[in-house]
């Protein structure tokens, strides 16, 4: 597939920085850093080799090496260790590695090894050309000493008998095979026959979001527009088979599983109802976990809907392709036997071993319920612990103070969101406005209101499963600590120390302070108005109370513009660029305020 060009130097994608000391020395540099993690591995002196630490107790075992250029980290140092690589050899990026730094490694875990050496090499012309002149030295040296080439790409639906499919991360899955016939002492000839009868086995495919770059270089190494992705891209950038436009997690994994098995291709794998396999997610090296599990969710379950049992799958990092943001699946038949091997013990660090208990069965596994009182009584708080109780007079004020509230914070949406650009994410009005919608719903089920203690249990669930993030757990906790005064007050008191409790359970989570430039100062503020006069409960006493509370409310957020935050995502902002009033605050005194006034003063 052709690529586009460039058309101008404006046109040039450039690269992200990157931490290495020099670009002549970051392969080193970077296979020191692995040795200094892994103090298992050696690194071969002068040689761009890692071996194993023990490989001289090996004898009587065949001995397994792989190599090629750099950039494919962890691939293939990473896959050295008991049960998988003695040895791996990294070329420059994307380059092949020197044949006397392969023939040193051959010689180095080979030439006292009578078992023999199996190498590993992926099917690039280059890693041939390197790895056959190696090879050919060692044998006129005396060592036994096999290759496996690994082609198992299934991009390219027709390829040159020169060049072949490229090799990808399939490779791992063989390795891994090996390794584990390796450690039942099986013969060269044992373990290079049953690897070249099974490659035929696997397939991969890869689709790239992003291109790559390379160390020192200024520029990605090529230009994939924004709204497309590559299908098919090779771990070193090679051209794909088609850019398309971006698809959704799902679609790419139709996407992929369909080239894959495609029947008209010649390098497909053909896969149908009752096939057992196991799957590799290879990440490209720039996709999130996030990503990664979604795709993995959308490629298992794609495979389990066309009846093919996933016996086993693997994600993780196995063969990059430096930071591009992409995947490579690779699908391998199986069956017992190399499940066995699959499932035998390594201690290679970049294998990855699911969490699956032994003598479980890979199977995608259904939700289990969570745990939910059986009966309304098993609820912290019962109808019979309350000792507020409302009549229906009461319940309908209520009501009309927590709608009006609502519809306070849907009319005040923008304005919240706006103060919250100064010092957040711009969020708070529309996340509370999730919150009031949320309430509402709750009392369009026409739910009794006689409890109020209860309610408030309900208001802090909604809460919590409406708005989310910090704002949710907040007002949850509000309405939470609210709920208990409900159980040992009525009338007039009972709402005063509602209001109480919820402050302290805030601050007690929050570790916020009254003053910190919080939803607090205006609800303290409010409370400290609220509770003058305890004695006088009339009527007279408690309308002077609700409007000095309005009173206090406006001068309690007035306030916050002078103060420094000190909890919250404010505190991270210079407190020279804060020049509103906290949105927290001011949005306690739209819905509290709206409430208040709606009891002073009722309206239909």
């Amino acid at each position: 597939m052709a690529r586009e060009e460039c058309k101008s130097p404006q046109d040039v994608p450039l690269a992200r920085h990157k931490f290495i000391n020099s670009p002549e020395t970051c392969v080193h540099d970077s296979l020191q850093g692995f040795v200094a993690v892994n103090p298992g591995a050696r690194l071969l002196r002068q040689c761009g080799a890692v071996v194993r630490h023990d490989f001289e107790q090996l004898g009587g075992r065949v001995t397994l090496v792989a190599g090629g250029g750099s950039g494919h980290e962890p691939g293939f140092s990473g896959f050295i260790g008991q049960g998988l690589l003695t040895a791996a050899v990294a070329g420059p990026i994307y380059t092949s590695p020197f044949s006397d730094n392969i023939l040193a490694t051959l010689r180095t875990v080979g030439a006292n090894n009578k078992a023999g050496v199996l190498t590993f090499v992926c099917n690039y012309t280059g890693d041939r050309l390197t790895f056959g002149i190696a090879i050919e030295k060692a044998r006129a040296e005396g060592i036994q000493v096999d290759m496996v080439l690994i082609a198992e790409d299934t991009a390219l639906p027709h390829t040159f008998p020169s060049t072949g499919r490229r090799g990808l991360c399939g490779a791992v899955f063989m390795m891994k095979v090996a390794g584990a016939m390796a450690d039942e002492m099986k013969s060269l000839k044992e373990i290079r026959t049953l690897i070249e009868e099974r490659k035929k086995d696997m397939g991969t495919i890869t689709v790239a979001l992003t291109p790559c770059s390379i160390p020192g270089k200024e520029e990605l190494l090529f230009n994939l527009p924004r709204d497309k992705m590559e299908l098919g891209m090779g771990v070193h950038g090679e051209a794909g088979t088609a850019r398309v436009p971006i698809l959704s997690a799902s679609e790419t994994a139709q996407l992929l599983m369909d080239h894959l098995r495609c029947a008209t291709s010649d390098h497909s794998l053909p896969l149908k109802k009752g096939d057992h396999v196991a799957v590799m997610l290879n990440n490209l090296g720039g996709l999130t976990t996030l990503e990664m599990n979604i795709l993995a969710k959308e490629i298992i379950g794609y495979l389990e809907s066309m009846g093919v049992c996933v016996v086993r799958a693997y994600s993780g990092f196995y063969m990059t392709s430096l930071e591009s943001a992409g995947i490579s699946v690779s699908v391998l038949k199986v069956d017992a036997l190399l499940l066995r091997y699959l499932d035998a013990s390594t201690n290679a660090p970049a294998w990855t071993k699911p969490y699956c208990p032994v003598g479980f069965e890979r199977f995608t596994p259904a939700d289990v319920p969570a745990v939910v009182p059986k009966r309304a009584e098993e609820h912290s708080l019962r109808e019979a612990d309350q000792v507020c109780v409302l009549g229906p007079e009461e319940q309908e004020k209520f009501r009309l103070a927590m709608v009006r509230a609502c519809e306070s914070l849907l009319v005040h949406e923008k304005e919240l969101n706006k103060l919250d650009s100064e010092c957040g994410d711009g969020d708070c009005g529309t996340t509370l406005a999730s919150g009031a919608q949320g309430i509402l719903a709750y009392l369009d089920s026409r739910p009794s209101l006689a409890y109020p203690g209860l309610v408030m249990a309900q208001l802090s669930h909604v809460a919590s499963s409406s708005m989310g993030g910090t704002s949710g757990a907040l007002y949850s906790l509000l309405f939470h600590g609210a709920a208990k005064a409900f159980t040992v007050l009525s009338g007039y008191d009972a709402w005063v120390a509602a209001l109480e409790h919820g402050i302290k359970l805030v601050m007690k989570y929050s570790m916020a302070q009254v003053g910190d430039r919080t939803m607090l100062d205006t609800l303290d503020a409010a409370l400290t108005e609220l509770q003058k006069d305890p004695t006088r409960l009339d009527s007279v006493g408690v309308q002077r109370n609700l409007n000095e509370a309005l009173k206090a409310m406006s001068a309690a957020v007035a306030l916050t513009l002078s103060m420094k935050p000190r909890a919250g995502r404010a505190t991270y902002v210079n407190p020279d660029l804060l020049k509103h009033v906290d949105p927290g605050a001011r949005a306690v005194e739209v819905w509290l305020g709206r409430a208040i006034r709606s009891v002073i003063t009722p309206s239909p």
